[in-house]
């Protein structure tokens, strides 16, 4: 976590904290956007819909608290099928 928010470190100092937590990313194509946390984690299959640089998940907690992840380097991908055609020669 990058910030160095006083109240998190209280929280995470008490055990961490339990409930939900709102996720964001800078792209603003982060799903999904809800994570349950026990004791400080939480465990949930994301994806960022766009391919960006320097890409930070920031989870908000009750009451304005805030932890950002280290920053990542989203790459774009495609799978491409193209339909195969078999002729009798």
């Amino acid at each position: 976590m990058a910030d160095d928010d006083p109240r998190l470190t209280q929280t995470l100092a008490q055990g961490g904290y339990t409930g939900v937590a709102v996720l964001t990313d800078t792209t603003g194509t982060l799903t999904p956007t809800l994570v349950t946390l026990t004791d400080g984690v939480g465990q949930v299959p994301a994806s960022v819909g766009a391919a960006a640089v320097e890409v930070y998940i920031t989870a908000h907690l009750p009451e304005g608290i805030t932890a950002r992840s280290n920053s990542f380097d989203v790459v774009w991908y495609a799978e491409i099928f193209l339909p195969l055609l078999l002729r009798a020669p």
